[in-house]
């Protein structure tokens, strides 16, 4: 990838911190009144149903030459050390990734979740840089589901001081400076979206606090203005918040002239908390203004894992809930009792244990007979009754939870060139006459839960015509499944909470489904409902809950001590229900909600939740349409 290095830098004249104007010539006066505001509309929060707010590691979709990262108190941190030299000289995040274009779309990427950018075009963030000795600061972004290439960007000087700075940028704006920029942000939608704190340097402590992608249209403004004497009314001055209203240690968000005399400061550019303004120019400092105390909005998520109905529970009357061998059918007797039948699973040391089934991916076998690569090709058979196979009619979404072993502590990207993917097959017949295999399904670290869409695409990238591949809605129905839950070159231990194989919702009379509730700020929140026909806009028709499943719908949260989220085993309580693939530590509270669906016409509606708790309201979709049928 072409990268702009910038040769020029801009020279910034260090300032004490905590200067008083008692011991500079001239004085600035600052009014900035105490109110309460809301922020506008972040993309992170309406679209994804989960603000960047860096409470989990998961905040940034992707980084590259970053070691060491964790998440503690809602930063998000690490180390920039070049361990994949194909990726650069330097390091840089993604807080929107947009998958590989060989992948198979799951999670929260830009396949799934691109950006509106007619809509989402103030881009602001703060983060901490330990080095910026001789540096620069870059924004890349993608209109496709590929990595950027360099034609569309923005690059400038960014030198100093070393420590936290907040970012915001008018995506609409030329941003860059000289001939360091190429592009533009509208000219589609976005898919992937990167920061490149020093694209010039290496070894240096990265941290990020927030991010936020905003419609600028729905931001409240802070006016303040300010009297000032001693100073000239071209003289430059710059705007601070700080958090607290001592130390005058707080972070610049805008500059302005002094003679102007007033600002409105663009709420949407700062996440929910407690602020107080300064104004400094030169030595002179003014006086911290009154508290501006910028509301957090609701966060609404659903759930995917309990959407529909499960096949193994509706079908079979045993969920894939490993809890015991006939889970898997290649862990059946006759599996085990035959030898040459261990290609067909390819693990060891495994057990059963708490609802989960662990075991050692053999990454020797496949090389060893039949692999020119020495890759694990370890594979799990959940249980399908061949007297009742899978209607691909009605069953298309697979839920799998899953840990992998990580004791060398490497990055993301050096684990998924190792092999730290899965994938779907399927077949009725034989692999090589009716089977399917999908593309790559990326892992993060930890424990997480992927909802894949098996109906994603018909045919797998690089698909060879001259071989029967029937995708998924085509099958009608399926007999046989694998998921091969790792490819790696070492062998590595696995660990597997549950599988489901959930149908898309459908309702007749009600409609039942689970939402994730939040607000940061502890107000009670106002919750409605609605359906429309093409999943944009929050213009539906509004939905009845049944009586008393309200905004104060039956609570089914697992809370642990201090209000932190704790993950309890999936527990099927009726078709389809269990764990929600909300977060650790995310706040919100799992929430059953019944809605009244008798009056809906039949067909193919989305769904949306809106909370308001009386300054802010957030709009959120479920993403995948609900069909509605009577009988």
């Amino acid at each position: 990838m072409t990268r702009a290095v910038l040769i020029f830098g801009i020279v910034v004249t260090c300032l004490a911190l905590g200067a008083t104007p008692a011991l500079a010539e001239g004085s600035i006066t600052l009014n900035a009144p105490a109110t309460t505001l809301g922020n506008g509309d972040d993309f992170a929060t309406t679209i994804l149903g989960d603000p960047w707010d860096m409470d989990k590691l998961q905040d940034i979709g992707w980084e590259e030459n970053v070691s060491s990262i964790s998440v503690a108190d809602g930063v998000w941190s690490g180390r920039v050390t070049v361990t994949n030299p194909a990726a650069g000289v330097s390091g840089y995040v993604f807080p929107l990734f947009q998958g590989f274009a060989g992948a198979w779309p799951v999670g929260q990427i830009g396949a799934n979740y691109p950006i509106d950018t007619s809509r989402y075009t103030q881009l602001s963030y703060r983060m901490y840089v330990s080095d910026r000795s001789n540096g620069n600061h870059a924004v890349y972004w993608t209109h496709e589901v590929d990595w950027p290439d360099g034609s569309d960007f923005f690059a400038r000087a960014d030198t100093t001081p070393n420590g936290w700075k907040i970012y915001s940028f008018d995506m609409t704006a030329d941003n860059g400076q000289g001939t360091h920029q190429s592009g533009s942000w509208q000219s589609g939608p976005v898919y992937g979206l990167r920061i490149d704190p020093n694209p010039a340097r290496s070894d240096y402590d990265l941290k990020v606090d927030w991010v936020r992608l905003t419609d600028p249209s729905t931001s409240p403004r802070y006016t303040i203005t300010w009297n000032f004497s001693g100073l000239s009314d071209t003289s430059a001055a710059q705007i601070y918040v700080d958090t607290d209203a001592q130390g005058y240690d707080g972070d610049a968000v805008a500059s302005v002239l002094v003679g102007q005399r007033r600002y409105e400061l663009p709420t949407c550019i700062l996440p929910g908390g407690d602020y107080y303004l300064y104004l400094r120019s030169g030595d002179v400092v003014s006086n911290y203004g009154q508290r501006l105390r910028i509301n957090n909005p609701p966060t609404l998520r659903w759930d995917l894992t309990a959407m529909g109905q499960d096949y193994a529970t509706t079908e079979l009357g045993n969920p894939w809930d490993m809890s015991d061998r006939t889970d898997l059918t290649n862990l059946g007797d006759v599996f085990l009792n035959d030898p040459e039948l261990y290609g067909l699973r390819q693990l060891y040391d495994w057990r059963f244990e708490d609802g989960v089934f662990s075991a050692t991916a053999d990454s020797n076998f496949a090389f060893e007979n039949y692999s020119p690569l020495k890759q694990s090709d370890v594979q799990l058979w959940p249980n399908i009754d061949s007297g009742r196979p899978v209607d691909t009619g009605r069953y298309r979404y697979l839920v799998v939870r899953i840990k992998v072993d990580d004791p060398l502590n490497r990055t993301r990207s050096e684990l998924v060139q190792d092999g730290w993917i899965g994938r779907v097959v399927w077949w009725n017949q034989d692999i090589g006459v009716d089977g399917f295999v999908t593309d790559e399904i990326v892992y993060h670290k930890g424990w997480n839960t992927y909802v894949i869409d098996l109906a994603a695409r018909d045919r797998p990238a690089g698909y060879d015509p001259g071989r029967p591949m029937p995708p998924w809605r085509d099958m009608g129905t399926v007999r046989y499944m694998r998921y091969d839950p790792l490819e790696v070159s070492t062998d590595s231990r696995f660990h597997v909470d549950e599988m489901r194989l959930l149908s898309q919702p459908t309702a007749d009379q009600i409609l039942r489904l689970y939402l994730g509730v939040g607000d940061s700020d502890g107000q009670p929140l106002d919750l409605t409902y609605y359906y429309d026909t093409d999943g944009a806009g929050f213009n539906g028709i509004p939905l009845m809950p049944v009586s008393g499943a309200s905004a104060g719908a039956q609570a089914v949260e697992q809370q642990g001590v201090a209000g932190r989220r704790t993950y309890l085993p999936m527990v099927p309580q009726r078709a389809a229900v269990g764990l929600s693939p909300i977060p650790e530590d995310s706040g919100l509270t799992l929430r059953e909600v019944s809605l009244r669906m008798g009056s809906v016409p039949r067909g193919t509606y989305f769904i949306y939740a809106c909370a308001s708790d009386g300054i802010a309201e957030t709009c959120h979709y479920l993403p995948v349409p609900v069909t509605v049928s009577h009988p």
